[in-house]
């Protein structure tokens, strides 16, 4: 099992694609339930399950993002971007007429 990680609701947060500062409470899962634990485990072996992950933006727009992710412990993100749907839903349906 993995150690818990104690934070008190009012801890910040040093998250490197983020500019500033976030509290603890911004998290998703609460911290004291088992599922924060095995959502730890799951980023935690993301290195060993895919080769990278692909990231739909490009480093104009959101540099400090994707150049936290270009660390070298931690170059498996590569942005792809912009991913456009070119063809909206009126083109389906469109005959050409």
């Amino acid at each position: 099992m993995a150690p818990r990680l104690r934070l008190s609701s009012k801890a910040k947060l040093v998250l490197p694609s983020f500019a500033n500062s976030a509290r603890s409470r911004i998290l998703l899962v609460d911290k004291d339930e088992a599922v924060f634990s095995i959502f730890l485990n799951q980023l935690r072996s993301i290195r060993k399950l895919a080769n990278g992950i692909i990231i739909n933006t490009f480093l104009e727009l959101e540099s400090r993002a994707i150049s936290s992710m270009f660390d070298p412990k931690l170059s498996i993100a590569s942005p792809a971007g912009p991913i456009l749907n070119l063809v909206s839903d009126d083109d389906d349906n469109n005959d050409g007429n």
